[in-house]
């Protein structure tokens, strides 16, 4: 049981327009699904729901608003809330709105393509009359949302509830991406346009137009302004970020410098100061969406030991790997003898042993950490990792 709770990115717009299409939604499931009775509800969803013998009606468009019951409805307005207020807030409301509608639409073609090449069940055709079953539901709509939030926010983190227990951050792309790679898969192996009352295809289809509407629009929308923390993991920025390039040699990877005319100091020492305000009041989480501007404007200045460290404690909490190395390598290099910088190294040799299998970079941090470590504990947790290492 996976569950996505919500994502950390963030807006800069009211997500308007996402708040009108989940009104819609629920205002026609409260209007019909809980004022008719059963008898008449199964012929007004036959009347108004999408028909893959016609599917050139203005069905395609009235059965995006209809849902077959409550969980159905709750599921995708809750999907739809996740990532429709970031891909409002990139496209504008009326660009989304198109979106989402044509998004829609293509999901119900795609749908019918495999529909009227598959057999369906003699049991449902007898049951509807000889009738195709109607398609309902706003999620082939929502799919291409969130194939056009895939493309968009690649690298934003999806907060996802495993078994009712575990809550896991995973990045956009593996969680979208696997998501409509595994509807596809199980339409192939069904060689069904639905399975198992879910129309996957009208997903697969759905979020295909979406990934290939962002890959059209994305040069059209563009990024903020430089260092805008609203393009942080999202792809649009254009400067090297944090681990682009290899780390090697135990040195901070080189960040692309600006030149002076480029600068605004204004803008470059508001960031510093944001970083070090949310940091020092607790919303370190909130930080870290920040300082990746803050690497990219090439601030020579450093940040304060106390804000630097918690930066880069909080991607190894993350375990962000990839984050948080260029994060301790920065602190030791602007603090080599700060009070942290033991247990900065002892965290670059468990990052670089177990998140990127740099057996080297290990051992020599790992080795560092043996020698200069004030707790026993750790000194001895680092010695056994070098032990496990060969050395």
């Amino acid at each position: 049981m996976i569950f996505p709770l919500g994502d950390d990115n963030p807006t800069k717009t009211q997500p308007v327009m996402t708040w009108l299409l989940i009104a819609a939604n629920v205002a026609v499931f409260g209007m019909f699904n809980l004022q008719i009775a059963d008898v008449y509800l199964q012929a007004w969803t036959l009347r108004w729901g999408f028909d893959v013998d016609h599917p050139f009606g203005v069905q395609m468009f009235t059965s995006m608003f209809m849902h077959a019951g409550l969980w159905h409805l709750l599921g995708n307005m809750w999907v739809l809330w996740i990532v429709g207020n970031n891909v409002e807030d990139k496209l504008g409301r009326t660009r989304y709105l198109l979106l989402y509608v044509a998004g829609g639409a293509a999901a119900a073609l795609a749908y019918t393509a495999i529909a009227l090449v598959t057999e369906t069940s003699p049991e449902i055709l007898a049951k509807l009359g000889g009738r195709q079953p109607p398609l309902v539901g706003a999620s082939g709509a929502i799919a291409a949302i969130m194939g056009t939030y895939l493309v968009f926010f690649p690298e934003a983190r999806i907060r996802l509830m495993v078994f009712w227990f575990w809550i896991v951050p995973v990045r956009a792309k593996w969680f979208i991406g696997l998501t409509i790679l595994l509807d596809l898969f199980r339409s192939v192996s069904a060689q069904q346009a639905a399975v198992g009352g879910v129309a996957t295809m009208a997903h697969v289809g759905g979020g295909f137009f979406g990934v290939i509407a962002a890959l059209v629009l994305k040069p059209m929308v563009g990024g903020g302004a430089l260092g805008d923390a609203w393009d942080v993991h999202t792809g649009f920025s254009k400067r090297q970020q944090p681990g682009s390039e290899p780390l090697r040699q135990g040195r901070a990877p080189r960040v692309e410098r600006m030149a002076p005319e480029e600068t605004d100091e204004v803008a470059m020492a508001g960031v510093e100061r944001s970083i070090s305000a949310l940091v020092r009041d607790g919303r370190v989480r909130e930080a870290i969406d920040v300082y990746p501007a803050y690497v990219a404007m090439a601030r020579e200045q450093p940040l304060p030991d106390d804000v630097q460290i918690e930066i880069a404690h909080e991607f190894y909490r993350q375990w962000l790997p990839r984050e948080a190395i260029p994060a301790y390598l920065r602190y030791l290099e602007t603090h080599p003898r700060g009070d942290d910088a033991p247990e900065a190294k002892f965290r670059l040799g468990v990052l670089y042993a177990r998140g990127l299998s740099r057996r080297d970079e290990a051992v020599r941090w790992l080795g560092e950490a043996v020698r200069e470590h004030p707790d026993p504990k750790i000194r001895e947790a680092a010695a056994q990792m070098l032990t496990q290492l060969g050395r």
